[in-house]
């Protein structure tokens, strides 16, 4: 039976419920799980259970080092088939299509190039970029000193708020080749919102407003202080009619609450929460009056943006030089306008299996669905989870990690995609056994982490899985040593560490003591650092 190749001893339940499933498949796997075999297997699978080649598997993650290992154990596992049909294919194995994401991109980019008028030779230098992107904002800031919009924006934020606050920040994070961004539309469209809510936010103010001065005036001197601003609040909608943003943002400021102390009561507890409602609405429409105030500088900045964007795209086609980032969108704006290249692409690959999904953004899942939809369908936008092949996904990540945001990676969208797909007839998978560290390792982590993220109640918050230890204890007993950094005192040197460098020390000198003095005792092959991107951003 061909199933029964996969029941070997080497795979526990989790694992063989993975490779053998049929259906789109989310799988929580972290390091240590047994994840790369698992997606070999199943690449050796789908091979043997379908009339299909090594190349109509796509297999993607998201580093180079991954990619190769994913392409080496795949490969040695395809050798050691002994059925005529995967002797065959393995020596077509150089076909196969084993990549990271951004490879991947960039080839359905370079295929597409003249759709973004660039050529297809263009090069992926995150740094060349971000030097040509500080450098242009930094021209653009000096340039346009004199705007309005500038002049006003420098004057409280200074010149750097200019240039590497706005400028070099949307020119880094928003603007790309695939699509040009209309910020008049956008500032007619925030402007249109903030029309729209600002009668809830005035009716919200002056119902809170009204119930404090009429109900508790008398009673909580809180209130009682504050009763002339409250007593006017009716009138804010007939000042925001008249444009008369100078008494709004007097009325506003005139608001100087304490919450109530003593004893707790009822009524006590119901005042607190008016003045908090009372609060946040204030800041609110602060926020409005300072949108309408300020009208023409921010229509000012944005005509900048607009002019800056156009000067960066032709920079950026000139040098021939863009970002990872552009070259997802590139290739997802591709797939959706060329309908002929994605009948291609998902002709070209009857299974998609992608690793490291956690890493990866919503472009990178906007990619995917479009590879995936169905076959009688050619929507001009990307597909949700009913329009997609019922058999074609198959995910590996772990939440866990998504919290340090590396390139956009989001909680989120792992989660939303887990859910998405169990919800359309797919598979959420988890892997719970750890091959790779010692049982002490394990439990300290599973009693830390579940106090860390027990009940997660937000989209982007990770949850929690405890992990079953598979390797014996060993002779060594494992030690957790926590280094920390004092609060820096606001009379220290100059000259201190930062934080990261500190770190770096601390680290170091660990390292080297316990080599030198022989208090670390290794049984593998060394030792290893794991630390968040923003302190691999400042090595």
């Amino acid at each position: 039976m061909i199933q029964s190749i996969f029941m070997l001893p080497n795979f526990d339940a989790d694992q063989l419920a993975a490779i053998n499933s049929t259906v789109n498949t989310v799988v929580t796997a972290g390091a240590g799980s047994g994840k790369t075999s698992v997606l070999a297997a199943r690449f050796i699978r789908l091979l043997r259970t379908h009339d299909i080649s090594v190349d109509q598997i796509l297999t993607l993650t998201f580093t180079n080092k991954a990619a190769a290992e994913m392409h080496e154990r795949i490969h040695q596992a395809l050798q050691r088939e002994t059925d005529p049909r995967l002797v065959k294919e393995s020596t077509q194995f150089h076909k196969a299509q084993i990549s990271t994401i951004d490879s991947f991109c960039a080839q359905i980019a370079r295929n597409s190039s003249s759709l973004f008028g660039l050529a297809p030779d263009f090069s992926i230098d995150e740094d060349a970029l971000t030097r040509l992107i500080d450098e242009l904002a930094f021209d653009t800031a000096l340039t346009h000193a004199q705007r309005p919009g500038a002049r006003a924006l420098t004057a409280r934020y200074g010149f750097h708020g200019l240039a590497d606050g706005l400028l070099a920040r949307v020119g880094s994070h928003y603007l790309s080749l695939a699509e040009e961004i209309d910020f008049p539309t956008l500032l007619a469209r925030q402007y249109d919102a903030l029309l729209a809510a600002r009668p809830l936010h005035c009716r919200a103010f002056t119902d809170a407003a009204q119930t404090l001065y009429a109900d508790y005036r008398e009673r909580f001197k809180t209130v009682a202080d504050n009763a002339g601003p409250l007593s006017r609040a009716g009138t804010l909608s007939e000042l925001f009619a008249a444009g008369r943003f100078t008494d709004i943002r007097a009325l506003l400021d005139a608001l100087t609450f304490r919450k109530p102390g003593g004893r707790s009561s009822a009524d006590g507890e119901i005042v607190k929460g008016l003045i908090d409602r009372l609060r946040e609405e204030q800041q609110h429409l602060a926020s409005i009056v300072t949108a309408y105030e300020e009208e023409e500088f921010i229509r000012d900045l944005f005509d900048l943006l607009a002019l800056f964007q156009r000067e960066l795209a032709v920079r950026k086609r000139m040098r021939k030089l863009v970002s990872f980032q552009d070259v997802a969108r590139m290739a997802v704006k591709a797939l959706q306008v060329n309908l002929p290249l994605r009948r291609y692409y998902k002709r070209r690959y009857r299974f998609i299996m992608i690793d490291e999904f956690q890493d990866n953004n919503h472009l990178q899942k906007e990619l995917l669905s479009l590879l995936a939809e169905r076959g009688d369908l050619e929507l001009p936008r990307v597909p949700g989870p009913s329009e997609l092949e019922p058999d074609k996904l198959f995910f590996v990540g772990d939440e866990k990690q998504s919290i340090y945001g590396f390139r956009g990676a989001q909680v989120d969208i792992f989660k939303a995609l887990k859910k998405e797909l169990k919800d359309h007839g797919g598979r959420a998978l988890s892997f719970r056994n750890n091959y790779r560290s010692r049982p002490g390792l394990i439990e300290f982590y599973n009693r830390l982490f579940a106090g860390v993220m027990h009940s997660p109640s937000l989209p982007f918050e990770a949850e929690f899985e405890p992990l079953s230890a598979c390797l014996p204890a060993g002779k060594i007993r494992p030690q957790i040593r926590l280094f920390y950094k004092p609060v820096a005192d606001t009379d220290a040197d100059e000259e201190d560490l930062s934080a990261v460098e500190a770190e770096a020390l601390t680290v170091a000198s660990f390292l080297r003591d316990a080599v030198e003095k022989e208090q670390l005792m290794i049984e593998d092959h060394g030792a290893c650092l794991l630390y968040t991107s923003d302190a691999a951003d400042e090595e």
